[in-house]
C-alpha cells in the first residue's frame, strides 16, 4: 500500500534548472466520491494504471501498477470520450527534495503547478523562489478537475 503525502504550488515561471522532461497524457477512466481511476501514458510509451484516495488532506492513499503500452492504447481507443488532460512534467531536484513541476498544455495551458511529495506531514522543506501560492487544499487545481473544468474556461 502506497500513502502519497504531498504538496501543490502554483508556479511564477519555468525554473532555470530543469534534470528532465516527461511528457504525460493522463485519462481520468472512472470516478466516485472516494476514488478516482485514472491512467497514464508516459512519452508514448510506458503505462501506468493508478487509483488514488479523493480528499483535500495532506495524505493520501495510491495504488500504481505498470501495464503494457499496447493495452493502454487499446483501453484509450474504447475510451474516446473520457476527460483527459495533456501535461509536460519538469523534474528538478534541490537539496534532495523532488519537484515535479506540471507544464499544462492543451485546454489547461498556462496553468503550471508544482508538486513536492514528502517522507511525512510534518516535513519542512524549503520553498524555492519561481513557487508561488500554494493550492494543496483548493480541488480546482487536482487534475482530475482540470479535466473537466480546464484552466481556459475560468
Amino acid at each position: 500500500m502506497n500513502i502519497e503525502i504531498e504538496r501543490k504550488f502554483l508556479v511564477k515561471q519555468l525554473p532555470p534548472c530543469i534534470d528532465s522532461v516527461i511528457h504525460i497524457k493522463q485519462y481520468y477512466i472512472s470516478n466516485n466520491k472516494n476514488m478516482v481511476q485514472r491512467l497514464r501514458i508516459f512519452n508514448g510509451e510506458e503505462a501506468i494504471i493508478s487509483f488514488k484516495q479523493k480528499t483535500s488532506k495532506l495524505s493520501k492513499y495510491e495504488f500504481e501498477y505498470h501495464i503494457p503500452i499496447e493495452d493502454a492504447n487499446k483501453m484509450i481507443e474504447f475510451m474516446n470520450d473520457v476527460p483527459f488532460i495533456n501535461k509536460k512534467r519538469h523534474i528538478i531536484k534541490i537539496e534532495s527534495i523532488k519537484w515535479e513541476v506540471d507544464e499544462f498544455l492543451g485546454q489547461n495551458k498556462g496553468l503550471i503547478i508544482a508538486e513536492v511529495e514528502l517522507d511525512n506531514i510534518k516535513q519542512i522543506i524549503n520553498i524555492p523562489n519561481w513557487v508561488g501560492n500554494e493550492v494543496t487544499e483548493d480541488n480546482k487545481y487536482y487534475n482530475y478537475n482540470l479535466a473537466l473544468n480546464p484552466y481556459i474556461l475560468w
